[in-house]
């Protein structure tokens, strides 16, 4: 089904909204020098590196270096590796925004 222009500039407004409010939430790490090795890419390991000590719940990518991870276990912890489709799927059920 394609959308209209009306339908497209709701979802970038629920989106401008969204990233806004985890921005303004969020909690900016020092870069992990000489990160270890956890994808294929050694240019997206400083990302799984900064997540993990950012304790994050979840990476969102379509990076697919980093999708081949879909999980991450650091520190007792569970990292989940998100497409931006399923993370736009996770935001609608959870009410934080319409479509």
């Amino acid at each position: 089904k394609s959308r209209d222009f009306c339908e497209c500039v709701q979802i970038w407004t629920h989106l401008i909204f969204v990233i806004t409010t985890l921005y303004q939430a969020g909690n900016l790490v020092e870069d992990v020098p000489n990160p270890p090795k956890y994808t294929r890419d050694p240019n997206d390991d400083y990302l799984v590196a900064l997540a993990i000590s950012a304790e994050v719940d979840a990476i969102v990518s379509d990076n697919n270096h980093l999708l081949e991870l879909k999980t991450l276990q650091a520190n007792g912890r569970e990292i989940q590796i998100l497409t931006s489709s399923q993370f736009y799927a996770f935001l609608t059920r959870s009410g934080l925004i319409e479509t």
